[in-house]
């Protein structure tokens, strides 16, 4: 019969129980009969005590039917002391009868003590009645000596029956007593051996305990052991030896087998899956990998590596033939970068033209590092990436900018001359021909100078756009307290006659381009004292937050404000939320801050509400990040 862990552990503990209750039910039932047998003890001195008294009162009422008899002779003396007798007679045999049943207890019963104590009553008592009897006759016949001679010996025969009725008393009391002591010596004795047993019972409880304590700590300590020390590429959970128990330990064991087993196979799967994305993304994205074992100067190769090389995947690659692949002037540099990871551990990323064993030019990205071993450079490995398709693209890019750059000199050339040459002539009508034209032509005149400064506003933002995007960052130290008063001051004849409130905060030193962040501050400044225009009493503050990695400036005016609803297509080219009509300008001025702070690296954002102003905000990274991010 397999007995489970379990039933190990509880059965020990039912049995405990199940003979502790046997056990008390036992001295229950013990202490109770001893207790009702001396309770029947008790009873039978009790009644004995009870008898004395009562032939000891007709002894004594004997003695008064005497007197009375002395005091009124000629009543029934005689009949009365004869019937007392027959009482006293009853009672005696009474007496006498408790102790024939009084050894049934077994406690001074039948012994010799009983029988003096009952047989010295009996004998006293004999003959007292006749004595009685003589002493109312002697009192008849008026006989004064024989009554001298008869109240002698009834007062002699009293004084025994008293003494020997006292004696039967105490006897009775005594033996009460002695009883009681008795049932309380066997009542202890019945408990100490109830807790005795129940020790021994504990005990051997608690050396079973320790013992299944042994045997179930110590497969669990050496199971958690082996688990904790597992290995899964050195060790295996099949050969734990806790698995051939037939309890749960054993079940757990094995449990721990399987899981081994399905952790393995998952493993595999996995590994299999893993091997076949990596080479799939190697494919896609032309990445090989590759790894160099400088302890017996090994190559390995990728499936996507030998792919990149044009070379069959069975071919052992070895390091000199592999640096050769690279075009004649690349093998220098990669050469140099090899040596020296060697020598140190310096890792290397490299974009160098390449020529495969069929012969074709490419351009591939060369990176490795190093693998330490006890502080010594023991293996070299990287990824090798065919970026053939990038630098094309990446040329296709420049031409294009470059064209772009040609196209914007031509906008700015070619349109502009135009534009000067209408805006020009309309001047000369009005100047120099203001007489001969009607109210209407001047206003059309008007329109037409006005459309032409607007269409030249215009060019000048886009071109601004275009070259946000395009111009190089040239970063250097920038006073941000300076910039925006070096802004408004250029800006002051806008702000000329109204009555504009200025609070500037103060501000921090940044790292950026000094021309873009002009650009991005004069944007958001005109534009606040624009949206101020009709104000009463318009308010602009200017102010900056410090954070862990970021300085977050604002620009807050007191203007229209906008709905939020439209905030998306606020950054947006050519996107206004107010007519031309209402507020002057092209729609460009915070696209182009919104590139400027995207290409250093923060991030500009508003926040407003109709007719109560807005606030914009643009993030900046402070030095330290911002010289990682340029690195």
């Amino acid at each position: 019969m397999k007995l489970t862990l379990s039933t190990k552990l509880v059965a020990p503990w039912l049995l405990f129980i199940l003979f502790s209750c046997i056990g008390l039910y036992a001295h229950i039932n013990y202490t109770s009969r001893i207790e009702r047998e001396i309770n029947a003890h008790n009873h039978q001195h009790q009644r004995a005590a009870e008898i004395s008294k009562e032939i000891l009162l007709h002894t004594q009422e004997r003695w008064v039917i005497v007197l009375e008899h002395l005091a009124r002779p000629g009543i029934a003396s005689t009949s009365r002391i004869i019937q007392s007798g027959i009482e006293i007679e009853t009672l005696s045999k009474e007496l006498e009868s408790l102790f024939e049943t009084v050894n049934l207890v077994g406690i001074h019963a039948g012994s010799d003590q009983d029988r003096e104590v009952l047989t010295n009553f009996l004998t006293t008592r004999t003959g007292l009645t006749e004595l009685y009897l003589n002493l109312i006759a002697a009192i008849d016949a008026k006989d004064l000596t024989r009554q001298s001679r008869a109240i002698e010996q009834v007062a002699r025969k009293m004084h025994l029956v008293q003494a020997s009725l006292d004696d039967l008393m105490q006897y009775h009391i005594a033996s009460r007593e002695v009883a009681l002591d008795h049932s309380r010596k066997m009542a202890r004795e019945a408990s100490l051996l109830f807790y005795q047993a129940i020790g021994v019972l504990l005990l051997l409880l608690l050396a079973f305990t320790i013992y299944q304590a042994f045997d179930i700590v110590q497969p669990l300590q050496n199971l958690a052991n082996t688990v904790t020390r597992f290995n899964i590429e050195k060790d295996t959970l099949a050969l734990i030896p806790e698995r051939s128990r037939d309890d749960e330990i054993g079940g757990v064991a094995r449990s721990f087998e399987n899981m081994d087993a399905q952790i393995r196979k998952y493993i595999k799967e996995l590994s299999e899956r893993q091997t076949v994305i990596l080479e799939q993304m190697g494919m896609m994205s032309k990445v090989g990998g590759w790894e160099l074992d400088l302890t017996d100067m090994r190559l390995s190769w990728t499936k996507e590596t030998y792919r990149i090389h044009e070379i069959d995947p069975s071919v052992q690659p070895d390091l000199t033939n592999a640096i050769n692949f690279y075009a004649p002037e690349s093998r220098p540099v990669i050469q140099s970068a090899i040596d020296k990871a060697m020598q140190d551990g310096t890792p290397w990323d490299l974009e160098l033209p390449f020529i495969t064993a069929k012969g074709n030019h490419i351009w591939v990205r060369a990176l490795g590092e190093a693998t330490r071993l006890d502080g010594k450079v023991v293996r070299l490995n990287g990824a090798f990436q065919d970026i053939t398709e990038q630098k094309k693209l990446l040329e296709s890019i420049r031409q294009a900018n470059a064209d772009l750059e040609g196209f914007s000199y031509s906008v700015s050339h070619d349109l502009r001359t135009p534009l000067r040459a209408i805006d020009g002539f309309s001047r000369i009508l009005l100047e120099d021909y203001n007489d001969q034209l009607d109210a209407e032509g001047k206003r059309l005149l008007n329109v037409v100078r006005s459309n032409t400064q607007r269409m030249s506003q215009l060019i000048d933002d886009i071109l601004h756009f275009s070259r946000a995007g395009r111009t190089a960052l040239t970063y250097s130290e920038i006073d941000m307290n300076e910039l925006v008063h070096q802004v408004l001051e250029e800006l002051k004849s806008s702000m000329d006659g109204r009555n504009l409130t200025l609070n500037i905060a103060t501000l921090p030193v940044v790292n950026g381009d000094h021309a873009m962040l002009h650009q991005v501050i004069e944007n958001l400044l005109t534009n606040a004292i624009k949206f101020t225009g009709s104000m009463v009493e318009p308010r602009i503050e200017i102010g900056c937050k410090h954070e862990d990695a970021t300085t977050t400036f604002f620009v807050r005016d007191n203007g229209v404000g906008f709905d939020m609803q439209y905030v998306d297509k606020l950054f947006g080219v050519f996107q206004r939320l107010h007519g031309v009509t209402e507020f002057e300008g092209t729609g460009i001025g915070l696209a182009i801050a919104k590139r400027v702070i995207n290409r250093h690296g923060g991030q500009i954002w508003a926040e407003a509400e109709l007719n109560k102003g807005a606030t914009f905000y643009f993030s900046l990274p402070n030095k330290e990040s911002n010289d990682e991010q340029r690195k």
